[in-house]
């Protein structure tokens, strides 16, 4: 039941104000556990972030541990118009001449003109045998399903790699055309349709062959290829050949294919922005803080100071070969912060110059920071994960801290209010009293 409050009616104390102080003193506790919850949820959330940066940077790290990842390929078409041409990073430096004898293409199968695409009883009813690439099955037409878009349903229904539809040619009132084409290019592919088991129609189906399907033919430095697409991806090593147009007979394309330099300096450079990130996070939360500014959640924290450290160490402690034996050789340099910059122009003169010894240089560098990552971010053991946790349960414990304080000064609130209640029903008897003996009429004595 709640209790009454006078609020200093018949004492005239600001009884509420003297509550809300001691209450404000007894809550002091509490305000502080709540700022020492929030500096642990910032660090917590700080560290989860780190975790997510530098996952990523082991990521990048992994893919560029060996000497051959570095290198970027990039290959040129001497007519990409009718030869388009593209490179993976395990493409080899080296000069094709190809020339494009035929492109890969579809059956492409076509019927008569009807006049009406739904009229049944056109075609006939009985076995209709579709053959893709040697895989063969009977589509039976029923009555009532015997027109062209019954005979297009079911060979779309059949599963195998064709397509049916039903164009309108524009030729005048027998337009309607059934249109019947391989999806997959390639003789291995090739699409017949065989209608001579249908019986009874009033216009017979007649197909004839638009076009046949044929595989790709090309001539790389004097050798004959075939394939079955117009993408030959397997025909030089890392390199994709995209086949738009036949040339003329004895007319070849030039394909080469080099080492990309400005992509193996975006490679390197996305590494190093990965490394920066990291850096800049931990940096920027150990800041002592400023007038009117907090410090940062990780000022004086040692686990990151510790992981700054190791990361710093494995990116500036690389070993190289040849002309290039250490960062600074690249163009790697540390600043003031030490975190790392990276000249783009020298690092490109020395990819020119000396590629090999590049690749041993950011392979060794890449290979430390993944293992220093991996220490800082493997599941269940990795450093920053294990702080994260520990700072959550922290903040849990703080949480059942409050609690517990937050009921006691209910209670103590509730005392209160019941104290000062109990003081103001007393004076107020008091009041009354003192009002009654006032009213009271003096007793006269003799002649007085």
């Amino acid at each position: 039941m709640p209790t009454v409050q006078f609020g200093g009616l018949a004492s005239g104390l600001d009884t509420n104000a003297i509550i809300d102080g001691l209450l404000g003193v007894e809550a002091l506790p509490i305000r502080r556990l709540e700022a020492r919850r929030r500096a642990a949820e910032r660090a917590r959330d700080l560290y989860r972030d780190l975790g997510s940066a530098t996952t990523e940077l082991n990521t990048l790290a992994e893919a560029l541990n060996s000497t051959t990842s570095i290198a970027q390929a990039g290959a040129s078409s001497s007519d990409p118009d009718r030869l388009g041409v593209s490179a993976t990073k395990d493409a080899i430096e080296g000069v094709y001449e190809v020339e494009i004898q035929a492109r890969a293409r579809s059956t492409q199968l076509a019927g008569q003109g009807y006049a009406d695409a739904a009229s049944a009883g056109v075609l006939g009813t009985g076995l209709v045998v579709l053959d893709v690439g040697g895989e063969q099955l009977n589509l039976t037409l029923v009555a009532g399903q015997d027109s062209l878009q019954g005979l297009r349903d079911a060979i779309n229904a059949s599963g195998l790699d064709v397509q049916a539809s039903i164009l309108d040619d524009g030729s005048g009132p027998n337009a309607q055309r059934l249109i019947i084409r391989g999806t997959e290019t390639g003789l291995a592919k090739s699409v017949t349709l065989d209608v001579s088991g249908l019986t009874g129609g009033t216009q017979p189906l007649s197909v004839a062959t638009l076009s046949t399907a044929q595989d790709a033919i090309v001539v790389i430095d004097g050798l004959m290829i075939s394939r079955s697409e117009n993408k030959l991806r397997d025909v030089i090593p890392g390199v994709t050949l995209d086949l738009s147009s036949v040339t003329n007979v004895g007319e070849t394309i030039t394909v080469e294919v080099s080492l990309d330099e400005q992509a193996t300096a975006d490679v390197l450079s996305e590494l190093i922005d990965a490394y920066r990130d990291i850096v800049n996070k931990i940096n920027d939360a150990s800041q002592p803080g400023a007038e009117g500014v907090g410090a940062g959640p990780l000022l004086g924290d040692a686990l990151a100071g510790a992981a700054l450290r190791r990361l710093q160490g494995a990116a500036t402690g690389a070993v190289g070969a040849g002309s290039i034996l250490n960062p600074a050789d690249l163009g790697l340099t540390t600043d003031r912060s030490g975190n790392l910059e990276l000249d783009k122009t020298k690092l490109l003169e020395v990819l020119e110059s000396d590629p090999d010894s590049v690749a041993v240089l950011v392979a060794d560098m890449a290979a430390r920071l993944a293992l220093a990552s991996d220490e800082l971010t493997t599941s269940g053991t990795g450093l920053f994960e294990v702080r994260a946790d520990s700072l959550e349960a922290r903040a849990r414990d703080i949480t059942r801290q409050i609690d517990r304080r937050e009921t006691s000064l209910e209670g103590y609130e509730d005392m209160l209010r019941r104290r000062f209640t109990a003081l103001e029903i007393l004076t107020s008897r008091y009041q009354a009293q003192a009002g009654l003996l006032s009213s009271l009429t003096p007793i006269r004595y003799g002649n007085n």
